[in-house]
């Protein structure tokens, strides 16, 4: 009985699994790239739809309805952080703990420094998130070209560091990107935004 060539052997999750090695690419750098493309993707996508489809009114009930208002946006804001927070503590020292103990399923995972960094850099986003949330229940949006622009930055200097250097360097300049561009922005549209709303 003849055997089927490697090479002929159907593409499936093996095949990916070449490329991705052909590419130099980590799986958690793939996984980084899909997300933050996705993320870019339909978020231009929703606003779109929203803009195209919605009338005024109801664009001001769907971004009020979802964002919190007035007085209670701080108090919020600093609940939501908190357990945010909390949360991201709890992860990585599930992550340390495993490695610590030499448990098997530690290796299926990134380590602790790796979460470390992508939980300070998630822990920033929700932080940047808290302006936009802000902003938009005045029924607009003034994040579209820092979200963009974000997303295509993140996704280039992962692909590049991370591909070379592993997830590690992934971890790091997404934490970069967000800390040093996403939050200052976010910070300054804010301001500039809310100063000129209260004044109109």
């Amino acid at each position: 009985m003849t055997h089927q060539n490697e090479s002929e052997q159907p593409t499936g999750p093996r095949g990916l699994r070449r490329l991705r090695e052909k590419a130099g690419l980590d799986r958690a750098v793939v996984l980084t790239l899909f997300t933050r493309a996705w993320q870019a993707i339909a978020g231009a996508i929703s606003l779109l739809l929203i803009a195209k489809f919605f009338p005024p009114e109801t664009q001001g009930f769907y971004y009020t309805f979802s964002s919190l208002l007035g007085r209670l946006w701080c108090r919020a804001s600093r609940l939501s952080f908190g357990f945010g927070l909390a949360g991201s503590l709890l992860v990585w020292g599930a992550v340390l703990i495993l490695n610590e103990l030499g448990v098997a399923f530690a290796s299926r995972v990134l380590g602790p420094l790796p979460t470390a960094l992508f939980l300070g850099a998630q822990a920033l986003m929700q932080f940047s998130g808290f302006f936009a949330i802000y902003l938009r229940a005045h029924a607009r949006e003034p994040f579209v070209f820092m979200g963009v622009s974000s997303c295509l930055l993140i996704g280039a200097l992962v692909f590049v560091f991370g591909g070379r250097y592993g997830p590690t360097a992934a971890a790091a300049v997404f934490l970069a990107v967000v800390g040093l561009y996403v939050v200052p922005m976010s910070i300054a549209i804010w301001s500039r935004r809310r100063a000129e709303w209260q004044r109109a």
